[in-house]
């Protein structure tokens, strides 16, 4: 397990971005850290023609964005960033920053740029541990990123990007945050580095303090982004699902529902029981965890030995089921909803349990279908990218 200390501060509106970020770098620099390039993130978001005057104010930052041509408006830039192919939306230009340069462009933030996102990145850091054991820095998604998307968001890479360094962030309808993030050795370790204990000081206490464990597998190196390939088999079998559907000749007609109410409404009795037998013969399990009340979990190992998941819906109230299959890989998680019928309703209402087993049996068939096919698709186009 890979293990992160993280503290979060919030600031008023009367701070600015710049004379924080100042701060913090003299603090780095008294400390004797070593500060890589900065990254930064600067999106005006839409409809707002602040990334164009900002391009037309530091003209070498152009080289860092996309610009934008509306044929029903005046061209704009899309996000200014050197943040690589691992970001989301990142215009992947890796280009180093000087540090000067980036202070000079978040100095109009957001008096004269009202940016929607301005996001400045310092590290991976050596913090400088008191009896000298730094960890070596490793950069890891805090959750498992869908396999269609890159793992770090730059709207909230406090919920997605761990790394012993700094993010200063400043969005329009949040105001000014910073975290402040520490490796260590292990969950329970105290804190190691003075240098991040002084800064600590000088802007505690933290109103946020967490320690977040994440297996080694979602750290995320360099160069290693969403599968293109596996992101392609993914979209097309989600935008041919109707077609799939319609060729199985599945074996129970779902009632319409225009048809429920003249339904019986029976009991469905043991409903996590039933799931588990109308898929046990394809070697499905039940899953370990606790679940909350009205979801449930299976899951079985594929032919690459990776994970897949069937996770249900069936309410806590009301009778319906809602079924997603997921494959989990190095690269992220793909889900893919699993239809009852050619209409793909996705959220079938099951009034007793002849509906309810009808409905099962008609989602496993699809689920056999999507093995054969998605699944195996989709790890060919992951083992191909690794």
């Amino acid at each position: 397990m890979l293990h992160y200390r993280r503290c979060g501060f919030a600031f008023p509106e009367s701070q600015a971005f710049t004379d924080l970020l100042r701060e913090v770098l003299r603090i780095l620099d008294d400390a004797k850290v070593h500060l890589p390039p900065l990254h930064f993130l600067f999106d005006a978001g839409p409809n707002n023609r602040a990334g164009v005057r900002m391009a037309e104010r530091f003209p070498e930052l152009a080289a860092f964005g996309r610009k934008n041509i509306d044929p029903a408006g005046p061209p704009n830039y899309g996000p200014f960033s050197n943040l690589d192919g691992r970001w989301q939306g990142c215009t992947g230009i890796e280009a180093e920053a000087t540090r000067q340069f980036v202070l000079h462009l978040v100095s109009g933030i957001p008096s004269e740029f009202p940016m929607w996102i301005t996001l400045v990145l310092l590290g991976p850091l050596r913090w400088g541990a008191a009896d000298g054991t730094d960890l070596e820095p490793r950069e890891a998604s805090m959750r498992l990123a869908p396999i269609n998307k890159a793992p770090f968001s730059g709207l909230s890479p406090s919920m997605t990007y761990l790394v012993p360094g700094i993010i200063l962030q400043r969005v329009s309808m949040y105001g000014l945050r910073m975290w402040t993030t520490e490796q260590l050795p292990e969950a329970d370790a105290p804190y190691a580095a003075d240098s991040l204990q002084t800064l600590l000081k000088r802007f505690g206490p933290p109103e946020t303090n967490s320690v977040h464990s994440v297996p080694e597998s979602q750290e995320v190196r360099v160069g290693q982004a969403a599968s293109a390939e596996a992101a392609k088999v993914h979209a097309e079998f989600k935008n041919q699902m109707k077609d799939i559907v319609e060729t199985l000749a599945l074996p129970y007609r779902v009632p319409e529902p225009r048809e429920f109410g003249q339904l019986p409404r029976e009991p469905l009795g043991k409903i996590r029981a039933t799931i588990v037998a109308t898929f046990k013969g394809d070697g499905w399990r039940a899953a370990a965890e606790k679940l909350p009340a009205g979801t449930h979990k299976l899951w079985k190992q594929t032919p690459g030995g990776r994970r897949m998941e069937l996770a249900f819906d069936t309410g806590s109230w009301s009778r319906h089921v809602v079924c997603a299959m997921a494959l989990f890989s190095e690269r992220g998680a793909a889900r893919i909803p699993i239809p009852a019928d050619s209409g793909l309703r996705l959220q079938y209402l099951t009034p007793n349990p002849h509906v309810f087993g009808g409905v099962l049996g008609n989602m496993r068939r699809v689920v056999l279908e999507l093995e054969r096919t998605w699944m195996a698709a989709m790890e060919a186009a992951i083992a191909e990218a690794q």
